[in-house]
């Protein structure tokens, strides 16, 4: 898991000092992203080799943005990670679905996804139905005809040191994001929430 505290992975030779491990200053955030890339190709390697990689779903996500002392070169320039706060850098994660059975290649969807879409999506995959908020992705990704979402909610109560600074809430479209307090912002002009 590529998360705070970073220490180093098995590959790397500071693994075998474990005093290492939490020295302050110490950042293994980059070697364990290449970990974790490397721990998903043996999962994908071993699916494979028995005979089950064509009809598994693979899903890989995240709950939370980067951490606040990681910042990263994007094509929008250099974005400082949010984790734990409300801003696209902090909520804005990735999604990967590998199916290949069923998913074409290449697709990219630019539009809104919540985790309540995982639970009716997963419903779909096993041939079943469930009542639930979210959307089914399945018609996505299966090339069928799919309605996105306009909106989600999103609500997040961190509980770091009893701090409740950093609960909060929104509603957003693709464009338009509402905080609970009333803060309104045009995320296209907007993305860091200045105005």
């Amino acid at each position: 898991m590529t998360h705070n505290p970073f220490v180093p992975t098995p590959d790397l030779p500071e693994w075998a000092n474990k005093e290492l491990c939490y020295q302050p200053g110490n950042n293994f955030c980059q070697d364990m992203v290449i970990y974790a890339d490397k721990l998903i190709g043996r999962l994908v390697q071993t699916l494979k080799e028995t005979g089950v990689y064509e009809n598994t779903i693979i899903i890989f996500t995240g709950d939370k943005g980067t951490n606040v002392k990681i910042s990263n070169n994007t094509l929008n320039g250099i974005i400082q990670g949010e984790k734990g706060r409300m801003p696209d850098s902090g909520t804005h994660v990735p999604l990967i679905i590998h199916w290949p059975e069923k998913i074409k290649k290449g697709q990219v969807y630019e539009k809104l996804v919540d985790f309540t879409d995982f639970f009716p999506t997963l419903a779909d995959v096993a041939g079943t139905k469930a009542v639930s908020d979210g959307y089914s992705l399945y018609p996505l990704l299966t090339g069928e005809e799919f309605s996105p979402r306009e909106t989600i909610l999103m609500h997040d109560d961190p509980h770091w040191g009893n701090n409740d600074k950093f609960r909060n809430r929104f509603a957003r479209t693709k464009a338009f994001k509402l905080y609970q307090d009333g803060k309104f912002y045009y995320l296209p002009t907007d993305p860091m929430e200045k105005k």
